[in-house]
């Protein structure tokens, strides 16, 4: 996190030369471990970008470059031209100091599969997710859009 709060504050010190009106000092930074294939995100109105610890770990050098950059520029675009996303203005204050694309290429990995319940009607096996099985054990119903029958527990 060290390495991502020094390239912050490198950020800050070029916007707040590139745009002397505004005082960007203020961006705080926090490392979210639920986030697993979102790369960063900024809160705009709080001058937060959060970043996530599993796809920085995996993917230093990049992050470093292109998506701590990518975060800080939002906010930079929000305070200086009032932008919420990808506009123009956000590019041309990412240009500044990085790429301006919008989405990562970092390898995330898929979730596994979770556990499946089959059920079955007269054409053939279903299988629910835990929480339709939870769903169905109150008491709702499924039927088979196939043969409109209704689901019976296999």
């Amino acid at each position: 996190m060290e390495k991502i709060k020094a390239k912050v504050a490198e950020l800050i010190a070029i916007y707040n030369a590139q745009y002397p009106d505004f005082d960007f000092s203020d961006i705080t930074v926090k490392m979210n471990g639920r986030l697993t294939s979102t790369a960063g995100r900024a809160w705009l109105s709080d001058a937060v970008v959060e970043f996530s610890v599993k796809l920085y770990a995996a993917n230093e050098a990049a992050f470093l470059a292109d998506t701590v950059p990518h975060e800080v520029a939002h906010i930079v675009a929000f305070r200086a031209f009032g932008s919420r996303g990808h506009d123009n203005f956000w590019k041309a204050v990412a240009a500044v100091t990085s790429n301006t694309s919008r989405c990562h290429s970092y390898l995330v990995e898929k979730k596994a599969p979770g556990k499946t319940y089959e059920w079955k009607c007269a054409c053939q096996s279903h299988f629910f997710s835990p929480q339709r099985q939870a769903w169905a054990n109150k008491g709702k119903t499924y039927k088979c859009k196939k043969c409109n029958q209704i689901l019976v527990e296999a």
